[in-house]
């Protein structure tokens, strides 16, 4: 859909879009925006498909919160 309507060829790179995280206004006259898209979270059934499939998710579309502390993840465990 953004490519044929606004000519976006790159989401991850286009300076006209902009992500509004969850839990915060989505006015859009507050954003400027020209379009405002509200989407359901991808399931985790979803996620595990496109991986499968070796395919990767358009940005943000994995967003989730609360976020886990980073030190969780990058803490060896076996020494």
């Amino acid at each position: 859909m953004l490519g044929p309507l606004f000519a976006i060829t790159d989401p991850r790179t286009d300076h006209r879009l902009h992500y509004v995280a969850g839990g915060q206004s989505v006015d859009p006259a507050h954003h400027h925006c020209v379009a405002c898209f509200l989407l359901h979270p991808a399931s985790v059934a979803e996620v595990m498909s496109v991986a499968d499939a070796g395919m990767v998710m358009p940005p943000k579309s994995t967003w989730f919160e609360p976020k886990v502390r980073g030190g969780l993840f990058v803490t060896l465990l076996d020494a």
